[in-house]
């Protein structure tokens, strides 16, 4: 094969693709290998590098320190170059190596006194080629004018591959189950080799499995994509290591090359040099949302197909029986893997493009690992070096970190109709380029004096910031392709081109809002939990200064409000335990929303009850306070014991065996929670003696608790809410509504700063709101949207989201609320008499670490431990199917395969499967859990103490 260097091939060949890129070693020097479509480069004079920050940039000191430690043999060249680090500009050492394996031995260099730290010294060394070199993989590029060619998806042969292997009742062993057959699919190319004879029209017979493997070699040779689901960690390690026992190499590469099998992070990574193998698997489970992603779900997911299934059990069954169900099975792997590829294809193309990594890196880089490649690709082009990434202590020390996320209002219970939904257009993209948000621009000195103080830090007003600068480029690229998008459209222009930009402008958009996640993300180089908490805390003032706004131009709005200034509460601060009177949480008015003022907490903690009834500690956010001229009740206990509230403040309340909210007028026989002070791990029960309205002209105060939402104010369970719902002021038509919607917008839309944009996102005729991001809305169209209810979920059984979709239908379309309590009714009344499929009673749940690294037992554990010890395999991230069966053991004792599982747990399946799902929705309607199970009479509070007493 003749190779050309860059020199001349620009002579040679002006347009061609870069579909892969690698480095090889020649003659102890590292030689970069480019492949194209049509021709494999080489460029041998690109050198790996990092840089070194010392005290002062003395060569001579750096080189003595080398010679000394006998490394210098190791260093090509030491430059001194100008390079921005953080937010200043400072000369460096650039350390230019012979060879990449070299840098890792230099890093010794961070143990001289003289230097500060190193930099870029962890960039693979083919990644780094293509964040230094202005060249795009997957682009037609013409050489000669170093430029894009042409848009157009280069035009490479796929081909999907699939194999079935012998399986012995347990996970296969590659010692001693052979492949039974190998499944492909190309445009051109559509077989099922085995050597067993079949009666099915797409096999052909070779002689054996030693004939079938070098067949694998030869058809896959022919392609430059190749396309499997899980060929990382389950196909080719298996292949390879069938090839060897009969001393055969897998030279799949372009150049004769092996396939490389690496380990990368908690998987297998099986790269072909100058091919590119996609792994379908971690792009499924990185782009669509499934309770599972087996090859099947995916297929039905995408194109609504049930793809057939014979189950790995019964392969060797239907192997030794000639079963030609084996072969369209196998067809069907490749057939609609293929398909699965072509779906993905064209967006991890723009991927590839955007972050300019090859197509196999980026088919296996999350979201986050994608922002750090483009903004390393622009920090060079910026002439700065990116930070390092964290040690082990600090990756440990940010997952402690944590900050105020954006703000949910909280939406009052029950069913509404003529609902108008407002969106923020890209908000945390918009904040972070309004204000520059960047860990290179925070708390600059040039500004110090001259910007917005936000939670105490600063953004430089005089150079933009990389990640802005980066956001910035992405937003208006997309912007402009959405712009022809519409030009095209309006020509009736829905051709290849048009579906070219909407897989790019798709792209921009997931790399785009990606952006707030990475600078929280705890592995990343630009990580900055103050941005982070900056944005987030941008976003609630925007939101919450709208929602003002929408007040004074005639939306009517309410909110919940607080207690007193004497009210003790029970906070952990910096691990200590305290009491405090929650005025003292207040120092002073870090910003002010309406009337309220708000003072940010850090490292404080609070005592609350979480859903499941247990006594934990929460973070608080923020402590605000304001004036009211609401009444303010007593709520005594005791004589002595007491807690003042606002009028519409919620106490948690224990009625007909659940938790409620009341209000403090509203107590009647509800019991309330307190306290055990003394020992701060046990709660009561107890009557209230009395309510008396009182007279208080202070500060009222709330306090934000995570997730629960509640806190002991006075030893006395209470809810907070800083939330609010908005309705126009009197009533008017649909017409009328929504021009007075877009008369807002024109006005709040002029008020807000530049890039950022509220839309009106639609109207919705009716909508069921349970609590903070659970609620259920449909359109006109009768789409029904689900936010955060239980059946987008995996771990819950099919018959609870059957039943939950079925009542949400129910509920939306018709309102008809004693129709959906009917279709509960039936369902429990269905699992009493047995009349359910057992396909609907399986609970799925993610492995999220080894088995045996699990403290306490959970179903799905005990069940990955009986796999295991039957010899299946597993690994972190895969779903777990089980079935709970009667019995009197524990409930992880009684998880049984769903193969395994002669019964199933009648009870266990109403309580925790069906009725939470659907209780939450049906109580916000207010029908109560006894009605839902159709008894007579109500189980009361007394019954539960003296059940409980007699226990």
């Amino acid at each position: 094969m003749t190779y050309h260097s860059p020199q001349n091939f620009f002579l040679v060949f002006k347009m061609d693709a870069l579909v892969d890129l690698i480095y090889k070693t020649e003659n102890n020097r590292a030689i970069i290998y480019l492949y194209l479509i049509q021709k494999i480069l080489k460029d041998e004079n690109f050198k790996p590098y990092f840089y070194v920050e010392l005290n002062n940039n003395n060569i001579e000191k750096i080189e003595e320190f080398l010679k000394k430690n006998n490394l210098s043999h190791y260093v090509e060249s030491i430059e001194v170059v100008k390079k921005q680090i953080i937010n200043k500009e400072k000369e460096v050492l650039k350390i230019i190596t012979k060879h990449p394996k070299y840098v890792p031995k230099l890093r010794i260099l961070k143990e001289f006194d003289e230097v500060l730290d190193i930099y870029e010294h962890d960039i693979p060394f083919a990644k780094r080629y293509l964040i230094d070199n202005k060249i795009i993989p997957m682009t037609y590029w013409d050489f000669e004018k170093n430029k894009i060619k042409s848009r157009g998806i280069p035009k490479l042969k796929a081909i999907a591959f699939d194999m079935e292997v012998y399986n012995r009742n347990s996970e296969p062993n590659s010692q001693k189950d052979p492949i039974l057959m190998a499944s492909f699919c190309a445009e051109d190319f559509k077989k099922v080799i085995t050597y067993k004879p079949f009666n099915h029209e797409r096999v052909e017979v070779v002689e054996d499995e030693k004939e079938l493997i070098k067949r694998i070699i030869e058809v896959l040779k022919g392609y430059d994509i190749i396309y499997t689901y899980n060929g990382d960690n389950f196909d080719f390690p298996y292949l390879k290591k069938r090839a060897e026992i009969y001393g055969i190499k897998l030279n799949l590469g372009r150049d004769g090359e092996e396939i490389k099998i690496s380990r990368g992070g908690m998987h297998l990574r099986s790269y072909i040099p100058g091919r590119v193998h996609i792994d379908l698997y971690p792009i499924a489970r990185r782009l669509l949302h499934l309770t599972k992603y087996k090859l099947e779900d995916v297929t039905l997911e995408l194109f609504g197909i049930k793809k057939l299934e014979v189950g790995h059990q019964n392969i060797s069954k239907l192997w030794e029986e000639n079963d030609e169900k084996l072969i369209e099975y196998s067809f069907q792997d490749a057939l609609y893997t293929f398909k699965i590829g072509e779906y993905f294809l064209p967006l991890e193309v723009m991927f590839s493009r955007i972050v300019n990594q090859t197509l196999f890196e980026i088919s296996r880089m999350s979201s986050s690992q994608m922002v750090e490649y483009l903004l390393l690709k622009n920090a060079f082009k910026n002439n700065i070096i990116a930070p390092n990434k964290p040690s082990n202590e600090e990756y440990q020390r940010r997952l402690k970190e944590s900050y105020e996320g954006g703000y949910v209002k909280e939406p009052i219970k029950g069913m509404h109709e003529g609902i108008i939904s407002y969106d923020f257009k890209a908000l945390y993209p918009s904040i972070i380029i309004s204000h520059n948000i960047s860990p290179d621009t925070i708390d600059c000195e040039c500004c110090k004096d001259e910007s917005e103080k936000i939670l105490e830090h600063w953004f430089c007003k005089k150079k933009e910031g990389l990640i802005p600068k980066t956001l910035r480029n992405l937003v208006e690229r997309r912007m402009n392709i959405k712009k022809k998008m519409k030009e095209k459209a309006k020509k009736g222009e829905v051709d290849n081109e048009y579906k070219l930009f909407d897989y790019e402008q798709k792209s921009l958009k997931i790399l785009a809002n990606s952006h707030y996640g990475y600078l929280a993300f705890p592995r990343a180089r630009w990580y900055s939990k103050e941005c982070a908490e900056v944005v987030t805390y941008l976003g609630r003032k925007y939101i919450q200064e709208t929602i003002k706004e929408a007040e004074k131009f005639g939306f009517k709005v309410i909110y919940a409000d607080s207690v007193t200034e004497d009210t003790e509460i029970i906070v952990k601060i910096n691990e200590e335990i305290k009491f405090l009177k929650i005025k003292d949480l207040f120092k002073n008015a870090d910003y002010t929303i309406g009337e309220k003022e708000y003072y940010a907490l850090n490292n404080v903690y609070a005592l609350t009850l979480n859903d499941d009834g247990k006594l934990v500690w929460k973070r608080v956010p923020y402590v605000m306070r304001h004036k009211t001229n609401k009444n303010i009740y007593r709520v005594w206990i005791t004589n002595k014991w007491y807690v003042d509230v606002t009028e519409d403040h919620s106490l948690i309340g224990y009625l007909n065996k659940k938790f409620v909210e009341i209000k403090p007028c509203k107590i009647g026989n509800a019991y309330l929670i307190i306290l055990d002070k003394s020992t701060l791990n046990t709660y009561n029960f107890v009557k209230v003696k009395k309510v008396e309205k009182i007279n208080y002209n202070g500060y009222v105060y709330d306090i934000e608790v995570e997730d629960t939402h509640r806190f002991f104010a006075n030893g006395i369970l209470v809810h907070n809410t800083d939330g609010f719902y908005a309705v126009w002021k009197e009533k008017i038509d649909k017409d009328e509504l929504i021009k007075k919607v877009h008369e807002f917008l024109d006005m709040i839309n002029s008020k807000l700063p530049e890039n950022m944009e509220l839309e009106f996102e639609g109207f919705y005729k009716r909508g069921i709101f349970i609590t903070k991001k659970r609620y259920a809305i449909i359109d006109e169209n009768n789409k029904i949207i689900i936010k955060g209810l239980e059946f987008v979920r995996r771990d819950w059984a099919n018959i609870a989201k059957k039943t939950q979709k079925a009542v949400l239908k129910t509920l939306l379309i018709e309102g008809n609320v004693d129709k959906a309590t009917k279709i509960i009714q039936n369902v429990i009344d269905d699992l009493k008499k047995g009349k359910v499929n057992k396909e609907d009673l399986i609970i799925y749940t993610q492995l999220t670490k080894d088995p045996k690294e699990y403290k306490t037992t959970a179903p799905h554990v005990e069940v990955a431990k009986k796999i295991i010890k039957k010899g299946g395999r597993l690994r972190i991230g895969d779903v777990i199917g089980y079935i709970i069966t009667s019995g009197e053991k524990s409930i992880s004792d009684r998880a049984k395969l769903p193969e395994e599982a002669k019964d199933y747990d009648v009870e266990y399946y109403i309580e925790n499967q069906i009725l939470p799902p659907v209780l939450r929705i049906m109580e916000a309607l207010g029908v109560s859990k006894e009605e839902l199970k159709n008894f007579g009479k109500q189980v009361t509070l007394d019954d539960f103490f003296t059940i409980n007493k007699n226990k």
